[in-house]
Parts: C-alpha cells; sequence; structure tokens
C-alpha cells in the first residue's frame, strides 16, 4: 500500500501514534533500546521489549483534540499523555540500566 492506513481518529494515519514530540521520542527510544536488547541476546529483556511496543503505550500519550480527544481519554489510564510519556521513558531508562 503506498500510503498508511489506520482505524483510529479523523485522519485514518499514524498520527493517533506518532503526532506529537512525546510519542515520536518514546518510538525513537524504543528502536534505539531494540537494537541494544538484541545484541545482548537476553530473551527475557527481549520479551519485555517486545510487550513495550503495543501501540497502546504510545496511543495513551497522543495530545489530539476533538472527538479523538475523548476516545484517547476513554481508554488511557493515565491523567494525562505527559504522564503516560513519563511513565513510559521510566521504563525505558530502567531497562537501559539492565543492560
Amino acid at each position: 500500500a503506498p500510503n498508511v492506513t489506520s482505524w483510529a481518529d479523523l485522519e485514518r494515519d499514524t498520527s493517533a501514534w506518532l503526532g506529537n514530540d512525546m510519542q515520536k521520542s518514546c518510538f525513537n527510544e524504543m528502536e534505539k533500546l531494540g537494537a541494544l536488547i538484541k545484541q545482548k541476546n537476553d530473551k527475557k529483556l527481549l520479551r519485555i521489549w517486545r510487550l513495550l511496543q503495543t501501540t497502546d503505550h504510545i496511543y495513551y500519550i497522543s495530545t489530539k483534540k476533538m472527538g479523538d480527544e475523548e476516545v484517547h481519554k476513554y481508554f488511557a489510564e493515565h491523567q494525562s499523555p505527559y504522564e503516560a510519556f513519563i511513565n513510559y521513558m521510566n521504563i525505558i531508562q530502567h531497562l537501559k540500566g539492565l543492560l
């Protein structure tokens, strides 16, 4: 497919996951962490890294407004996208410390 499509939000694109700088930062850090974990060849850390790639984690960091915001808030267990971002990045830092 020439264009990315999605079920999420009005745009039906990747903006539900990569629409703001916090989401992009998380995504980029996870990619870097993945390379390090794969080099270490630790099955337990690899499993944790894979679980952290569940799209919900980055979806909760969305700062979209209008009707989309209500959907994001409904499913999120965090008080705000910023709180979700801080929690996610703390987990990434913890994993880095295990390497």
